[in-house]
C-alpha cells in the first residue's frame, strides 16, 4: 500500500518513476490497485481503464488488484525464472574463472595496479 501513497503523491523524478512502473504493470496485467480498484479511493489513473483509449466517463476499469495477478504470474514462471537466474550464475562464474588468471598474469608481468 505504500507504494500506492508514493503513487498519489509522485511530484519529484524518483516518484515519478514508480509511477511509471505502476502504471505499466497495471496496463500489462490489466489489474488496478494492489488488492482492487477500491484502493485508488475514486482517483484511479488511466492505466486501470478496460478500454483504449479510455474516453468513456465514467470509466471502466479492471477491478481485480495486481497483488493477485503478480503472485499468480509468479507461481506460473516460477521454474523458468529460477533457472534463468542459476544459468546466468553458472555463466559469471565461468567468466570469473577464466578472468582471474589473466588479471594475476598482468599483476605478475607488472601490469597491474600501482
Amino acid at each position: 500500500m505504500r507504494s500506492l501513497e508514493t503513487y498519489k503523491n509522485s511530484t519529484s523524478e524518483g516518484n515519478l518513476t514508480i509511477k511509471e512502473d505502476f502504471d505499466v504493470v497495471q496496463h500489462i496485467f490489466r489489474c488496478c490497485g494492489v488488492h482492487g480498484v477500491a484502493d485508488w479511493e475514486g482517483n484511479v489513473p488511466l492505466s486501470c481503464c478496460t478500454k483504449n483509449p479510455c474516453n468513456i466517463i465514467p470509466q471502466p476499469n479492471w477491478q481485480e488488484g495486481c497483488h493477485m495477478k503478480l503472485r499468480n504470474w509468479f507461481a506460473r514462471n516460477f521454474r523458468s525464472t529460477g533457472a534463468g537466474v542459476v544459468s546466468l550464475f553458472i555463466l559469471q562464474f565461468i567468466c570469473m574463472c577464466f578472468t582471474i588468471p589473466v588479471f594475476c598474469q598482468f599483476s605478475r608481468n607488472g601490469y597491474g595496479y600501482k
